[in-house]
């Protein structure tokens, strides 16, 4: 993980990890790493009032889209006048969504704070674990044991 994290110990048995899991943890590295990119590129033709595929026709096929704005009351006081926070959703290649997928997103997204970094989509989690509410549609996991999907923001894939 060391190319994508300076931080990470350079002896690997310090970190447990099977192959597959590493191959796994590294596509969510770079599909942050992906995430970022889109964000910068967004804001920067926002601000010259040009859209990504006219203006960089080359990146258009590695663009992750945005898949809506962060829309709920921050969490922290300070963020009090900040804007609705872009997201990138994240699902692995065998996620199955549900029917009312895109209505549940926008729910989600209404009340997911915007300043918020990453919020779990489709998990699983010990039956003992509690989910601690927050919102109407947004609770907070005590316990996860994988994830099926996943939305980001800008700072979280920073982070």
């Amino acid at each position: 993980l060391k190319p994508f994290d300076t931080r990470a110990p350079k002896d690997e048995k310090l970190v447990r990890m099977s192959p597959t899991e590493r191959a796994c943890a590294v596509s969510h590295l770079a599909s942050w790493k992906g995430a970022l990119r889109s964000f910068r590129l967004a804001q920067q033709d926002h601000s010259h009032g040009m859209t990504t595929n006219i203006r960089r026709p080359d990146l258009l096929k590695r663009l992750f889209h945005i898949s809506g704005f962060a829309e709920g009351a921050p969490l922290h006081s300070s963020n009090r006048s900040m804007c609705p926070t872009p997201v990138i959703l994240i699902v692995e290649d065998d996620a199955i969504l549900s029917d009312r997928f895109t209505m549940r997103l926008r729910e989600i997204l209404s009340d997911l704070p915007r300043d918020f970094h990453f919020c779990s989509l489709g998990y699983s989690r010990p039956k003992t674990a509690p989910i601690v509410k927050y919102r109407k549609h947004v609770g907070i996991p005590t316990n996860l044991f994988y994830l099926t999907g996943y939305l980001i923001s800008e700072a979280g894939a920073e982070y």
